[in-house]
C-alpha cells in the first residue's frame, strides 16, 4: 500500500491502521504534556527565585548617579585670584588645561570659568575668585552644580553666569520675579549650554529700575552652577546661589554695617509668610520685623540693619513655604562697597562636619553656634600657624580676627553651625565657608516635561 493511503473501511488492514494511528496520536499528546509540565515547572522555579532575590537587585528607576560635592565651578567676567583649598591632599584644576597643584592656591586667572575639584577623592574642596576693581572688592565664590537653584541680585546691573562643567549639554530655564511679580523672560526657557562652558546672560536691562530681583534656573537636562555679578565699580560683588527651603540660614554678617537687607523670594503661585530670627554675640534674638507676607511669585528686601549693626549675626529665615534668601551688606566706613552672600538651607548647614575657606588676607572670621548647646569650635589654620579652640554658647556668635599669615580656615564644632568671613581690606568681600563633605546624588536621565513657572 502507498504511503498515506488508507485501506478500505472495515477490512482487518483498516482496523490495524486506525489502533496504530490512535497509538501515535496518544503517544504525541503525551509528550506535549510532558513538556508543558517542564515548562511550567521551570516558571515556577524561576519566580520562587524571583520572589528570595534582595530588591536592590532588580532592575532600578533610569537615573544617573553623580558626585555633586567634589568638582565647583569658579566664573567671574573679570581677572581675579583664584584662591581654593583642599581638606586633604592636592587640588585638581581645569580649565583650559588640567593641573594638579598643592593647597592652599593662590594663583591668577583670566575670565571666564575654573573648575576645582580634591585630587583625593575622600576630600572636598572650596574657593572662589577674589579681585578688586576701583574702590570695590569682590569674591565669587566656587559652587556646586544643582538641578533647580535661585540667585538672588539686589537689582540694577547684574550678570548671570551658568557653568556646565559635566561632559554633555545642559537644558535650562530661568525665571525671573521681581517686587511686584514675575518678569516676561520666555526667551530665557530652554536655553542650551554646552559641555565645559559658561553661558553669560546680561540682565540689566530686564531689571534695571527695580530694587531686587530672584532669578530661578531649572535643569531640564544635566545640572549647571550659578552666580550672579552684581553691581558696578564701587559697589560690586558675586552672589552665590542658594536652594529654596523653609529654613534658611546668612551667616556672617559682619557688626558695623550700616544696612544690611535679607532678600526673600517666594516662586510658588501662592502666598506664603515667614519670621526672622538672629544669633549674636550676646546670644539669639528677635529683630523685631514680625510676620513678613509675601506674595506669590515676588522677590521682596527687608530691612534688618537697626538690630544686627551693633554685632556680628547669622540671620535664620522660617517660612511657611519654600523661598529663597540671600542677604545683601554695606559698610559706610568703607564707602559704598557692597557684600553679597547666599543663604543655607537646612540641607546644607554644616551639622558635626567642617567647613572650610580660602582667604585673601587678614579678615574676621565669624562663626555661629546653631545648636541649642555650648560647642567647642576648632578652627585650623594651615601650615604653620597653631589651631584655635574657643567654647561658643548655645546660639551665639563667635566673632575673631584671623592670624596676619593665615590663608585658610578649616572650622568645626560638632554641631550645626554656619561660618563666613568679612574682609575689609578694599571695600567689602564676605566669603562663605564651606562644608567640607564629599556627596552622592542622583540625576534625573529623562528631563521633565514641564517646568511650569
Amino acid at each position: 500500500m502507498s504511503p498515506g493511503r488508507r485501506a478500505a473501511p472495515g477490512t482487518a488492514a483498516d482496523l490495524a491502521e486506525r489502533d496504530a494511528w490512535q497509538r501515535e496520536t496518544h503517544r504525541e499528546r503525551r509528550l506535549r504534556l510532558r513538556e508543558l509540565g517542564i515548562v511550567a515547572a521551570a516558571v515556577v522555579v524561576l519566580l520562587a527565585v524571583l520572589a528570595i532575590v534582595p530588591r536592590a537587585q532588580l532592575p532600578a528607576p533610569a537615573s544617573v548617579p553623580v558626585s555633586i560635592g567634589l568638582s565647583k565651578s569658579c566664573a567671574a567676567t573679570e581677572p581675579g585670584t583664584l584662591l581654593a583649598t583642599a581638606s586633604q591632599g592636592q587640588l585638581r584644576v581645569s580649565g583650559a588645561s588640567t593641573q594638579t597643584l598643592d593647597s592652599p592656591l593662590s594663583q591668577q586667572v583670566g575670565a571666564g570659568s575654573e573648575r576645582i575639584s580634591p585630587a583625593d577623592t575622600q576630600a572636598a574642596a572650596s574657593g572662589g575668585v577674589y579681585g578688586v576693581s576701583g574702590a570695590a572688592s569682590w569674591f565669587s565664590p566656587c559652587a556646586e552644580s544643582r538641578t533647580d537653584q535661585v540667585v538672588q541680585v539686589p537689582g540694577g546691573e547684574a550678570t548671570l553666569l551658568v557653568s556646565n562643567p559635566d561632559n554633555f549639554e545642559a537644558v535650562v530655564s530661568i525665571t525671573l520675579t521681581g517686587p511686584q511679580g514675575a518678569l516676561a523672560a520666555d526667551d530665557l526657557r530652554d536655553l542650551r549650554v554646552p559641555a565645559h562652558t559658561t553661558a553669560t546672560l546680561d540682565l540689566s536691562a530686564r531689571i534695571r529700575g527695580l530694587p531686587q530681583v530672584g532669578a530661578r534656573i531649572r535643569a531640564t537636562q544635566g545640572r549647571v552652577a550659578a552666580v550672579a555679578r552684581s553691581g558696578s565699580a564701587g559697589a560690586l560683588d558675586y552672589q552665590d546661589s542658594t536652594g529654596l527651603a523653609r529654613t534658611s540660614t546668612v551667616a556672617a554678617v559682619p557688626s558695623g554695617a550700616s544696612k544690611v537687607t535679607l532678600l526673600l523670594t517666594n516662586s510658588d503661585t501662592v502666598r506664603t509668610s515667614a519670621k526672622i530670627s538672629a544669633v549674636g554675640e550676646s546670644g539669639s534674638f528677635d529683630p523685631g520685623n514680625g510676620t513678613i507676607l509675601i506674595e506669590a511669585e515676588r522677590t521682596v528686601a527687608v530691612d534688618v540693619s537697626g538690630s544686627v549693626s551693633a554685632e556680628s549675626a547669622a540671620l535664620t529665615v522660617t517660612a511657611r513655604s519654600n523661598i529663597a534668601v540671600s542677604a545683601v551688606s554695606a559698610v559706610v566706613t568703607l564707602g559704598t562697597d557692597v557684600g553679597l552672600l547666599a543663604g543655607r538651607t537646612d540641607s546644607s548647614i554644616t551639622s558635626g562636619d567642617s567647613a572650610g575657606l580660602a582667604l585673601p588676607g587678614p579678615a574676621r572670621l565669624i562663626v555661629s553656634n546653631l545648636a541649642d548647646g555650648p560647642r567647642e569650635v576648632t578652627v585650623n589654620w594651615g601650615a604653620g600657624q597653631a589651631p584655635l579652640r574657643r567654647t561658643i554658647a548655645a546660639q551665639a556668635t563667635l566673632a575673631l580676627f584671623t592670624p596676619q599669615d593665615a590663608r585658610t580656615a578649616e572650622i568645626s564644632t560638632g554641631g550645626p553651625f554656619v561660618a563666613g568671613a568679612a574682609v575689609t581690606q578694599t571695600g567689602l568681600t564676605l566669603i562663605p565657608a564651606q562644608p567640607i563633605r564629599a556627596t552622592q546624588g542622583e540625576l534625573a536621565a529623562r528631563p521633565a516635561v514641564d517646568l511650569g513657572r
